[in-house]
């Protein structure tokens, strides 16, 4: 029977349930029984079922009947229970029941995964004789350990994140922007993407950074990507990892624009070497980057992105698609 022995919960279990749309009720109940069971609890022991805002009444969640803790996307993204290697989604299996469970949570069953249906096992702490109750507001966020989400200020654009369905697995959520932007500024090596006069792609490795709400990098101008940029200004910048398991790639179009102003350029030169080191120090003279290595001019560049794209690999896979306005 679903959800036997749930008509009285308060237990020291929390269920985490990730559901894609066409997730089932048999799988929901099946996979949970068999977490509860690596946890050694029965469903009489669950206080709750946690998921994501917008799954509260899905027909599988609601199956279980049990009451439901429900969070934003923002938030489980933001509490981080249990971040990933390079920057992908936090489960939600694990960081809702990590959430519900409240301060002192400790994940018993780490998440277990069908087609359609993620799971995981979270035990309350333990309250001490003559503690205070549990209530029936939401436990605080767990505090995030990937620090804090960049702040829009009035002149950044305001991002739109958008889940692409078709070519994410069940149970997928959009990767937070938040968590995009930091990896695109901690990324060490870009792969630059120009167009030739003929038409032809021509693609280039290259240090830079992600500043101002825009991607940055620098050239001499008698380069093949400075001489593309001559004729068509359409680029694309691509960073993230070989590894097929895990991690976050990211693809940035736009317009590679020349920025002259010395103000400007002053600051990003600084910005190098805060990343680089001073290896890379640039000096701004006529509007422009030269070295003492390269007494030579480098013309620097800002793509200010029109559409960036994640790809966030492991379990599951997924496709964000971000633009802005």
């Amino acid at each position: 029977m679903l959800g036997d022995g749930l008509t009285e919960p308060g237990g020291a279990f929390v269920l985490g349930v990730g559901v894609a749309s066409a997730a089932t009720a048999e799988e929901v109940v099946g996979l949970a029984q068999r977490a509860l069971d690596a946890a050694g609890a029965r469903w009489r022991d669950v206080s709750a079922v946690a998921t994501v805002e917008g799954r509260r009444d899905h027909p599988a969640i609601a199956a279980l009947r049990l009451p439901v803790a429900t969070f934003t996307a923002g938030v489980l993204h933001e509490a981080a229970a249990v971040p990933r290697p390079t920057g992908g989604h936090p489960p939600v299996a694990e960081t809702a029941a990590l959430l519900a469970a409240g301060a002192g949570a400790v994940l018993v069953v780490p998440k277990r995964k069908s087609a359609r249906v993620t799971v995981a096992v979270a035990r309350a702490a333990a309250r001490a004789p003559g503690g205070a109750p549990p209530t029936d507001e939401p436990a605080p966020p767990v505090p995030s350990t990937r620090g804090p989400t960049p702040q829009r200020s009035a002149s950044m654009p305001e991002t739109v994140t958008e889940l692409q369905p078709d070519f994410s697995e069940p149970g997928a959520d959009a990767t937070a922007w938040g968590v995009t932007a930091k990896a695109l500024e901690a990324a060490e090596v870009y792969w630059l993407t120009s167009v030739r006069p003929d038409g032809r792609p021509h693609t280039t490795p290259l240090i830079g950074l992600w500043h101002d709400a825009a991607a940055w990098f620098c050239t001499g101008p008698e380069e093949r990507k400075a001489r593309n940029l001559d004729g068509n200004a359409h680029v694309t910048m691509t960073t993230g990892g070989n590894s097929l398991s895990e991690g976050l790639d990211l693809v940035v179009e736009g317009d590679a624009v020349r920025v002259t102003d010395e103000a400007a350029l002053a600051r990003v030169a600084d910005l190098y070497v805060a990343k680089y080191g001073e290896d890379w120090r640039f000096q701004v003279v006529d509007g422009a980057f030269v070295s003492t290595d390269n007494p030579g001019p480098a013309h620097v560049f800002r793509v200010t992105p029109t559409k960036v794209f994640g790809f966030a690999k492991g379990s599951p896979f997924s496709q964000t698609r971000y633009t802005f306005r």
